[in-house]
């Protein structure tokens, strides 16, 4: 995954770790610890990070979000790293084999316009 993503134009910096997730509670017992992928970027000067949940039962979870403390973000820097998420998404899917992500995506902005919107 590192791979694909650092194939993306403008990305650098590009690292993963691996963290343990929560233990569910189940009519079975306590359940294997979801594994948390983490993915960190730099694109075009901002730093990104996403993830990749992968839970006890093999079901996934994609998050990808860019936030900043206490207020929302420039409408100028979304504008710039907006197109790394969707090149991101596609990579995934295609070089990765993560199966339908970008057609599973919600888009959700708050306090700033998506950007193609």
């Amino acid at each position: 995954m590192v791979n694909a993503v650092e194939a993306i134009p403008g990305m650098t910096n590009v690292s993963s770790r691996i963290d343990v997730g929560d233990r569910p509670l189940t009519l079975h017992g306590v359940e294997t610890a979801a594994q948390i992928h983490r993915f960190f970027y730099t694109y075009n000067g901002i730093n990104g990070n996403f993830y990749l949940q992968v839970s006890y039962d093999g079901k996934g979870t994609y998050d990808h979000a860019f936030v900043t403390m206490g207020k929302a973000p420039p409408q100028a820097v979304i504008d710039r790293i907006h197109p790394a998420l969707g090149q991101i998404e596609s990579a995934l899917e295609m070089k990765c084999g993560v199966v339908n992500l970008t057609s599973a995506v919600k888009e959700r902005c708050f306090g700033v316009r998506c950007s193609g919107i």
